[in-house]
Protein backbone atom coordinates (compact mmCIF):
# COMPACT_ATOMS: atom_id res chain seq x y z
CA UNK A 1 0.00 0.00 0.00
CA UNK A 2 2.84 2.39 0.87
CA UNK A 3 4.56 1.71 -2.45
CA UNK A 4 1.28 2.41 -4.24
CA UNK A 5 0.93 5.77 -2.48
CA UNK A 6 4.50 6.75 -3.34
CA UNK A 7 3.99 5.72 -6.95
CA UNK A 8 0.71 7.64 -7.19
CA UNK A 9 2.31 10.78 -5.71
CA UNK A 10 5.14 10.62 -8.22
CA UNK A 11 2.67 10.16 -11.06
CA UNK A 12 0.77 13.25 -9.95
CA UNK A 13 3.98 15.31 -9.78
CA UNK A 14 4.98 14.26 -13.28
CA UNK A 15 1.51 14.72 -14.73
CA UNK A 16 0.79 18.18 -13.24
CA UNK A 17 3.03 20.17 -15.65
CA UNK A 18 1.52 18.29 -18.62
CA UNK A 19 -2.00 19.05 -17.43
CA UNK A 20 -1.06 22.73 -17.01
CA UNK A 21 0.39 22.94 -20.53
CA UNK A 22 -2.66 21.22 -21.98
CA UNK A 23 -4.93 23.70 -20.24
CA UNK A 24 -2.97 26.65 -21.61
CA UNK A 25 -3.03 25.38 -25.20
CA UNK A 26 -6.70 24.46 -25.09
CA UNK A 27 -7.73 27.82 -23.67
CA UNK A 28 -8.92 26.45 -20.32
CA UNK A 29 -6.82 28.95 -18.37
CA UNK A 30 -7.62 32.66 -18.49
CA UNK A 31 -5.81 35.52 -16.84
CA UNK A 32 -8.44 37.75 -15.29
CA UNK A 33 -7.95 41.43 -14.65
CA UNK A 34 -9.55 43.46 -11.88
CA UNK A 35 -13.28 43.77 -11.53
CA UNK A 36 -15.13 41.57 -14.00
CA UNK A 37 -11.91 40.38 -15.61
CA UNK A 38 -12.53 42.28 -18.84
CA UNK A 39 -10.03 44.87 -19.96
CA UNK A 40 -11.31 48.39 -20.65
CA UNK A 41 -9.56 51.16 -22.61
CA UNK A 42 -10.62 53.63 -19.93
CA UNK A 43 -8.63 51.79 -17.27
CA UNK A 44 -5.78 50.51 -19.40
CA UNK A 45 -2.15 51.49 -18.91
CA UNK A 46 -1.44 55.13 -19.72
CA UNK A 47 0.16 55.55 -23.13
CA UNK A 48 3.79 56.33 -23.80
CA UNK A 49 4.61 59.99 -23.20
CA UNK A 50 6.01 60.21 -26.75
CA UNK A 51 2.64 59.31 -28.23
CA UNK A 52 0.31 62.16 -29.14
CA UNK A 53 -3.13 62.24 -27.56
CA UNK A 54 -6.42 64.07 -27.72
CA UNK A 55 -5.90 67.57 -26.32
CA UNK A 56 -2.20 67.75 -27.20
CA UNK A 57 -0.98 70.86 -28.98
CA UNK A 58 1.56 70.60 -31.77
CA UNK A 59 3.26 72.84 -34.29
CA UNK A 60 3.74 71.79 -37.92
CA UNK A 61 6.53 73.17 -40.10
CA UNK A 62 6.30 72.98 -43.90
CA UNK A 63 9.48 73.07 -45.99
CA UNK A 64 9.48 72.69 -49.77
CA UNK A 65 10.41 74.77 -52.83
CA UNK A 66 6.97 74.46 -54.46
CA UNK A 67 4.82 74.63 -51.30
CA UNK A 68 4.02 78.30 -51.82
CA UNK A 69 0.35 77.88 -50.89
CA UNK A 70 1.24 76.59 -47.42
CA UNK A 71 2.34 78.62 -44.40
CA UNK A 72 5.90 77.99 -43.29
CA UNK A 73 4.63 77.04 -39.87
CA UNK A 74 1.33 76.46 -38.07
CA UNK A 75 2.21 77.20 -34.49
CA UNK A 76 -0.62 75.86 -32.35
CA UNK A 77 -2.81 72.99 -33.48
CA UNK A 78 -4.97 71.12 -30.95
CA UNK A 79 -5.80 67.45 -31.50
CA UNK A 80 -9.59 67.44 -31.27
CA UNK A 81 -11.80 64.98 -29.38
CA UNK A 82 -12.02 62.80 -32.50
CA UNK A 83 -8.23 62.50 -32.57
CA UNK A 84 -7.73 64.66 -35.68
CA UNK A 85 -5.97 67.84 -36.73
CA UNK A 86 -6.96 69.99 -39.71
CA UNK A 87 -4.45 71.19 -42.28
CA UNK A 88 -4.70 73.35 -45.42
CA UNK A 89 -5.92 71.57 -48.59
CA UNK A 90 -6.13 68.08 -47.05
CA UNK A 91 -8.45 68.71 -44.08
CA UNK A 92 -8.63 66.13 -41.27
CA UNK A 93 -5.57 64.02 -40.52
CA UNK A 94 -5.48 61.40 -37.78
CA UNK A 95 -2.97 62.42 -35.09
CA UNK A 96 -3.97 60.77 -31.80
CA UNK A 97 -2.04 57.64 -30.78
CA UNK A 98 0.78 58.46 -33.20
CA UNK A 99 4.33 59.51 -32.47
CA UNK A 100 5.48 62.82 -34.01
CA UNK A 101 7.62 60.95 -36.56
CA UNK A 102 4.73 58.73 -37.70
CA UNK A 103 2.47 61.78 -37.98
CA UNK A 104 5.10 63.55 -40.09
CA UNK A 105 5.07 60.62 -42.51
CA UNK A 106 1.27 60.54 -42.58
CA UNK A 107 1.01 64.25 -43.36
CA UNK A 108 3.68 64.00 -46.05
CA UNK A 109 1.90 61.17 -47.86
CA UNK A 110 -1.31 63.24 -47.83
CA UNK A 111 0.45 66.11 -49.59
CA UNK A 112 2.92 64.28 -51.85
CA UNK A 113 2.46 63.67 -54.74
CA UNK A 114 -1.18 64.80 -54.79
CA UNK A 115 -0.46 68.44 -54.03
CA UNK A 116 3.30 68.91 -54.17
CA UNK A 117 6.30 67.17 -55.71
CA UNK A 118 8.29 67.30 -52.51
CA UNK A 119 7.63 68.51 -48.99
CA UNK A 120 9.33 68.16 -45.63
CA UNK A 121 7.09 68.08 -42.55
CA UNK A 122 8.29 68.65 -38.99
CA UNK A 123 5.88 67.97 -36.09
CA UNK A 124 6.81 69.37 -32.66
CA UNK A 125 4.76 68.58 -29.52
CA UNK A 126 4.13 71.71 -27.46
CA UNK A 127 3.15 72.11 -23.82
CA UNK A 128 2.44 68.65 -22.35
CA UNK A 129 0.77 69.36 -19.04
CA UNK A 130 -2.41 68.87 -17.04
CA UNK A 131 -4.22 71.07 -14.53
CA UNK A 132 -5.44 70.19 -11.04
CA UNK A 133 -7.89 72.64 -9.50
CA UNK A 134 -10.52 72.94 -6.80
CA UNK A 135 -10.07 71.75 -3.23
CA UNK A 136 -6.49 70.51 -3.38
CA UNK A 137 -3.62 71.99 -1.40
CA UNK A 138 -1.63 73.25 -4.42
CA UNK A 139 -3.89 73.82 -7.43
CA UNK A 140 -1.74 74.47 -10.48
CA UNK A 141 -0.59 73.31 -13.89
CA UNK A 142 1.81 70.35 -13.75
CA UNK A 143 4.08 68.72 -16.31
CA UNK A 144 2.82 65.45 -17.71
CA UNK A 145 4.77 62.25 -17.04
CA UNK A 146 4.18 58.71 -18.21
CA UNK A 147 1.85 56.73 -15.96
CA UNK A 148 -0.08 59.71 -14.62
CA UNK A 149 -3.51 58.90 -13.16
CA UNK A 150 -6.17 60.85 -11.30
CA UNK A 151 -4.94 59.74 -7.87
CA UNK A 152 -1.32 60.55 -8.76
CA UNK A 153 -2.34 63.93 -10.16
CA UNK A 154 -4.07 64.84 -6.89
CA UNK A 155 -1.01 63.68 -4.93
CA UNK A 156 1.14 65.89 -7.18
CA UNK A 157 -1.11 68.81 -6.22
CA UNK A 158 -0.50 68.19 -2.52
CA UNK A 159 -3.56 66.04 -1.89
CA UNK A 160 -7.09 66.97 -0.85
CA UNK A 161 -7.91 69.82 1.49
CA UNK A 162 -10.16 68.98 4.40
CA UNK A 163 -13.09 70.19 2.30
CA UNK A 164 -12.26 68.20 -0.85
CA UNK A 165 -14.88 65.76 -2.08
CA UNK A 166 -13.09 62.45 -2.62
CA UNK A 167 -15.97 60.65 -4.31
CA UNK A 168 -16.91 63.09 -7.08
CA UNK A 169 -13.65 64.28 -8.63
CA UNK A 170 -14.23 65.59 -12.14
CA UNK A 171 -11.92 64.64 -15.01
CA UNK A 172 -12.32 66.74 -18.16
CA UNK A 173 -10.54 65.56 -21.29
CA UNK A 174 -9.31 68.29 -23.62
CA UNK A 175 -12.07 69.19 -26.09
CA UNK A 176 -14.47 66.70 -24.45
CA UNK A 177 -18.12 67.60 -23.98
CA UNK A 178 -18.71 65.71 -20.71
CA UNK A 179 -16.77 65.21 -17.49
CA UNK A 180 -15.81 61.83 -16.09
CA UNK A 181 -16.69 61.43 -12.40
CA UNK A 182 -14.00 59.59 -10.44
CA UNK A 183 -14.45 58.10 -6.97
CA UNK A 184 -10.95 58.45 -5.55
CA UNK A 185 -11.81 56.43 -2.44
CA UNK A 186 -12.51 53.45 -4.68
CA UNK A 187 -9.54 54.23 -6.93
CA UNK A 188 -7.13 54.05 -3.99
CA UNK A 189 -8.48 50.64 -3.03
CA UNK A 190 -8.77 49.31 -6.57
CA UNK A 191 -6.77 50.65 -9.58
CA UNK A 192 -9.68 49.64 -11.81
CA UNK A 193 -11.36 52.91 -10.82
CA UNK A 194 -8.28 55.10 -11.34
CA UNK A 195 -8.50 56.78 -14.76
CA UNK A 196 -5.36 57.68 -16.73
CA UNK A 197 -4.57 61.37 -17.13
CA UNK A 198 -3.43 62.70 -20.51
CA UNK A 199 -1.80 65.99 -21.49
CA UNK A 200 -4.37 68.76 -21.59
CA UNK A 201 -6.67 67.15 -19.02
CA UNK A 202 -8.31 69.12 -16.21
CA UNK A 203 -8.90 67.49 -12.82
CA UNK A 204 -11.24 69.39 -10.52
CA UNK A 205 -11.92 68.50 -6.90
CA UNK A 206 -15.28 69.92 -5.79
CA UNK A 207 -16.07 70.97 -2.23
CA UNK A 208 -17.99 68.59 0.00
CA UNK A 209 -21.57 69.51 0.73
CA UNK A 210 -21.76 70.02 4.48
Amino acid sequence: MRLFRIGFARAVCYAAPLILLAAIFTGCLETAGPGDGKSSPAFGPPPDVETLHIGDHISVDFTGPDATSLPKKIDLIAINDEGNIFLPHIGAVRAAEMTPRVLEYSITTNYVPGWFKSLTITVTPLDRSFVVGGDVKSPNRYGYSNGMTVTKAIETAGGFTEFGNRTKVRLRRANAKKDIIVNVRKAIQNPEYDYPVYPGDLITVPRKVL
